[in-house]
């Protein structure tokens, strides 16, 4: 694929400065109480971190099965868990 004048790729730097940007924010938000909607969605604060890791990892479930119908069997839960709190998370 050819890019064109102005047009930018999102690099392996890209994804790290954003995680730590995430990471500082999750941080400073972790004495609060994450149960509360995010924003103006209609998920928890909690739930759209959830979300957030998933969107993460999804992709090199795919790259690394080759599927592309469905997450491959991984064998264990993908979600943050029951336990998580806002503290670990942002660790």
């Amino acid at each position: 694929m050819k890019l064109e004048s102005g047009d930018e790729r999102f690099t392996s730097a890209d994804l790290l400065q954003l995680s730590y940007q995430v990471g500082q924010a999750w941080a400073a938000g972790a004495g609060r109480d994450w149960s509360v909607p995010a924003g103006t969605l209609e998920w928890s604060c909690l739930r759209t971190v959830d979300h957030a890791v998933d969107c993460v990892y999804a992709p090199a479930f795919f790259l690394a099965s080759r599927r592309v119908d469905d997450y491959p069997d991984v064998g264990f839960d993908l979600t943050i868990g029951a336990e998580a709190n806002p503290a670990r998370l942002a660790e």
